[in-house]
């Protein structure tokens, strides 16, 4: 049994490895500006394959029909969160999505958030229960928003926050969106703004995932919170963290390199550690 473990992990680090070269690649082709014109086509396909892993992981955590609940909810408050800062330059600014990024909904915003952005959520809501000193249990209360909830959803938005950093500071390099609004206070083109609303939009995402994880009852022969449920996210993180060291913005590129390491060390090798 304790052989069939060893080598299940170390195709799973291998798989990983061999993902990581394939999205290092991907990344290269978009910041040389190849294929340009099959770009939105591409990016539609690419996000709706790295979307499975987590998507996967929640059916077989939660069920089927309960694992497809937790994302349609995460899918439909983050296109409606992302749709209404657009229309209202409120959360992140005046930022505008280009034909690059794909088909848009309401002429405002791509499609394809709904594969992005939650994968982001879990990794981060993933993070925030497995790097905690003490146990966090979900299950502690039934109240409808308690005090783990919050402490969860703190710490999903400021990972998320730092995933934002690395995503946006490498889209906007190679024109998937761009901010019209004056150049204060920027890094690296991006508006602060931008950061603060991935503050609070993560933090109210966070405290949802939090409540629906808690109340949808898990599969019993299933890991309660297993490290599928952030490969989705990594795997996002280390594209845009290629694409900003293949452009040459060497900053968020280092402060990318860093944190896909950080988390990557949490999902892959702590968690073996710990079983």
């Amino acid at each position: 049994m304790a052989n069939k473990t060893i080598k299940s992990e170390e195709n799973r680090v291998y798989w990983a490895f061999l993902v990581a070269l394939i999205i290092f690649i991907a990344a290269y082709i978009v910041t040389r500006g190849k294929y340009n014109a099959n770009l939105p086509a591409l990016s539609a396909i690419s996000a709706v394959l790295v979307s499975i892993p987590s998507i996967y992981a929640l059916i077989k955590t939660k069920g089927r029909n309960n694992g497809l609940l937790i994302y349609l909810s995460l899918s439909v408050y983050c296109i409606l969160v992302t749709y209404l800062a657009v229309k209202t330059h409120v959360l992140f600014g005046r930022v505008v999505y280009t034909a690059i990024a794909g088909n848009t909904v309401g002429h405002s915003i791509p499609w394809t958030v709904i594969f992005i952005y939650p994968p982001i959520l879990l990794l981060s809501f993933w993070l925030a229960i497995r790097t905690s000193r003490s146990p966090i249990n979900l299950a502690e209360s039934k109240k409808s928003i308690s005090r783990t909830d919050l402490r969860v959803a703190l710490k999903t938005s400021l990972f998320a926050a730092l995933v934002a950093i690395v995503m946006d500071t490498a889209a906007i390099r190679v024109n998937f969106w761009h901010w019209d609004a004056p150049k204060l206070l920027r890094f690296f083109k991006v508006p602060s703004v931008d950061f603060i609303g991935w503050l609070f939009a993560a933090f109210i995402g966070g405290l949802i995932l939090s409540m629906l994880y808690r109340n949808f009852k898990a599969v019993k022969s299933s890991v309660a919170l297993p490290a599928s449920l952030a490969y989705s996210g990594i795997a996002i993180l280390w594209f845009w963290t290629s694409v900003n060291n293949w452009s040459g913005n060497l900053i968020p590129g280092l402060i990318g390199l860093f944190f896909t390491y950080l988390f990557g060390y949490f999902i892959f090798i702590r968690t073996t550690e710990a079983k």
